[in-house]
């Protein structure tokens, strides 16, 4: 077996973010304008020309405008907001003194307002009171992120085996060798991963995957989520993205490694097993020195450490391999014997040694397995 050392590449990326810090107040108002939004009197297709047109028709409905305030004016107890659309046509809108205390009327930042109460003054003008009024950009990403909210609810209201069977089933062949890259472009990540539900996950994740892996990375994240609840989300973002890409730079079936995680762990990285096994895949102090490893631990680590070995280990028995070169299950029997008791215990006994504890592991990785390739 070569020997691979760890080098943790750093990714360097030029990224612009701009923040924006809402306080409560500003995101009460943007909660009441959405919620304004859902009422049945809430027509979103309702032009301010079909207003004109036929302002009785309309005037108990609620429609919205968008476009910057340019300016105010008061007569007597009566505020008006001046609203400048897109088009560069402007309206006149009726305001409450509350309202307008309340609101920040910065010239440059586009406004989402929601009219009622249609009135016509004259045979040209019309009286538009303003019911709610809410940054644009405010509005826009708290619709944004209910959107992903009720997707992520979605996709865990589907959390069932027998979707996650059908989503194993759909991976990667059982065998890569040959058909994938050489390992390279290796990137760490941030420090603790990054925050946010699945979908936000899934976001910063799946463009750092491959081709073959990009598709696997939400189901995958769903099933290594329902395994350990004690996990958050930025951890099992963690183990789902540096699981994957490593299959896919060792041309391992992630079916495979998912059983012997489940097997090892349980999916819990803090794992440690009486013998001073570590982490995910349980490595022991000897192999953090083999592949240059500082910790056994780090996610990352632990993952590139044991895929690189469990690689090296069916090639080691490629023998048992099918004439095709796909993996058959004594090939997977022997080299997770070997990975359990190690290569001196297979070659004294010719195969999986007699130990209670090794024939329960390799039981278990292929129950797995074979449940998540659909041969129950």
């Amino acid at each position: 077996m070569h020997k691979r050392l760890y080098v943790p590449f750093t990714l360097v990326v030029s990224v612009i973010i701009a923040l924006t810090a809402i306080s409560d107040s500003q995101a009460d108002t943007v909660a009441h304008y959405l919620a304004l939004r859902h009422k049945p009197s809430f027509n979103p297709t309702l032009t301010l020309a079909q207003v004109k047109q036929d302002p009785g028709q309309y005037a108990s409905s609620i429609f919205e405008l968008k476009g910057n305030i340019c300016g105010s004016s008061q007569t007597g107890t009566q505020i008006y907001l001046i609203l400048t659309l897109p088009s560069k046509e402007s309206v006149i809108l009726h305001a409450s003194d509350k309202l307008k205390q309340e609101t920040d009327l910065d010239s440059s930042v586009p406004m989402c307002v929601l009219i009622q109460d249609i009135k016509p003054v004259d045979s040209l003008s019309l009286n538009l009171k303003i019911l709610s009024i809410a940054d644009e950009p405010d509005v826009t990403s708290a619709e944004q992120q209910a959107d992903a909210d009720a997707q992520t609810a979605k996709i865990q209201a589907s959390n069932d085996k027998s979707a996650w069977h059908s989503a194993f089933q759909r991976s990667v062949p059982a065998d890569l060798r040959g058909s994938l890259s050489a390992r390279g472009g290796y990137s760490r990540i941030p420090a603790g991963g990054v925050s946010g539900n699945a979908l936000a996950q899934a976001a910063y994740y799946v463009p750092m995957l491959g081709s073959r892996t990009k598709a696997l990375f939400v189901p995958y994240y769903q099933y290594i989520a329902s395994r350990n609840p004690r996990l958050g989300d930025n951890l099992v973002g963690q183990i789902t993205y540096f699981m994957l890409y490593d299959c896919e730079q060792d041309s391992l079936d992630p079916r495979l490694i998912v059983s012997m995680i489940i097997a090892e762990s349980d999916f819990d990285p803090n794992c440690t097993s009486s013998k001073g096994a570590m982490g995910l895949c349980q490595l022991m102090p000897d192999d953090l020195k083999h592949y240059g490893l500082s910790s056994g631990y780090d996610i990352e680590q632990n993952l590139f450490g044991a895929l690189l070995d469990i690689r090296n280990r069916l090639d080691h028995y490629r023998s048992l391999a099918a004439p095709d070169g796909s993996l058959t299950d004594e090939q997977i029997k022997i080299a997770m014997a070997s990975y359990n008791a190690g290569y001196g215990a297979v070659e004294k006994y010719g195969g999986v040694p007699p130990y209670k504890e090794t024939q329960n592991y390799i039981k278990r990785i292929l129950r797995y397995y074979h449940q998540f390739c659909g041969n129950n």
